[in-house]
């Protein structure tokens, strides 16, 4: 539910920045997930579906080549420390 929620806040009709979601000619959103446990894998999966451009972030090694696993190269994958979060 969180991007689902996300992107309703995002929306113009909600006085949000105005981003679409898989327009033609709109500029794509930028999804970025801190954690890829169970909650943000799921995430990513609602996600991905919706927006082009979709970040995990997380700390495990192990749970980032799992998500590469689940995802191949439709999501990017990061580990998380002070630079990679300054960055994003």
């Amino acid at each position: 539910m969180s991007v689902q929620v996300g992107r309703n806040i995002w929306s113009a009709p909600t006085a949000g920045a105005g981003f679409c979601w898989r327009l033609p000619g709109v500029a794509p959103a930028n999804v970025v997930i801190l954690g890829g446990g169970v909650v943000g894998t799921n995430a990513a999966k609602i996600a991905v579906g919706m927006a082009p451009h979709v970040t995990i972030i997380d700390r495990s090694l192990n749970r980032l080549r799992g998500s590469n696993d689940i995802f191949n190269t439709t999501v990017v994958t990061l580990a998380s420390n002070s630079w990679t979060t300054a960055r994003i």
